[in-house]
């Protein structure tokens, strides 16, 4: 049995990293604000069932892997925040009903089981510096937008791409780091994995 597991486990493991992935992929190409509860549905719970099985299949084994146990986080950090895009910036929010840039890192980090500070600026002094080509999806992404300090942060994605709670009026989406308005007011990549 436990010959099973192990290859049901990495099976598992796998195939909820390609899967966010696909998801991601789909996110990209299609227009998700226009179906929003479709694919949220769907990945929310796809994932979330895909990690619950790896959990369960490998109580002991997770324990011990601690890169396992790291990919798991990573991916339901990302499936959190994926599945708010769509949601109005609220400033101070921190809930489905609005978010702000740090409500939002906050509270995707906090449902993946993940206590971190509230604020942008405690969540930069908090998080371990990551070198901007080293970033992994789940990292942070700090920036200064006024040229005062850190004030802004986002989810890194993957293939340069985040997501964040841009400012009052618009809504939680998708942006790249490549892009000339973020790429001049980057800062700064953060850990908290």
């Amino acid at each position: 049995m436990h010959h099973h597991s192990s290859w049901l486990q990495d099976l598992v493991h796998y195939g909820s990293a390609s899967l966010v992935l696909d998801i991601y992929g789909m996110t990209r190409y299609s227009q998700l604000n226009s179906f929003p509860s479709q694919i949220r549905l769907l990945a929310y719970v796809f994932v979330s069932a895909l990690l619950g099985i790896q959990a369960a299949c490998s109580n002991n084994t997770i324990k011990a892997n601690s890169n396992l146990s790291v990919t798991s986080a990573r991916n339901e950090i990302i499936m959190h925040a994926l599945s708010m895009l769509g949601t109005p910036y609220r400033y101070g929010g921190n809930d489905r009903q609005g978010f702000d840039c740090s409500g939002l890192v906050n509270y995707s980090y906090q449902n993946a089981g993940i206590t971190i500070p509230r604020t942008t600026r405690l969540q930069f002094s908090a998080s371990q510096t990551t070198h901007k080509k080293r970033l992994q999806p789940g990292d942070v992404v700090f920036f200064k937008l006024n040229g005062r300090g850190i004030d802004h942060v986002g989810i890194y994605l993957g293939d340069g791409d985040f997501i964040h709670a841009p400012s009052t009026g618009k809504q939680v989406q998708r942006s790249n780091l490549d892009k000339p308005y973020w790429r001049d007011r980057y800062y700064q990549g953060g850990s908290f994995l």
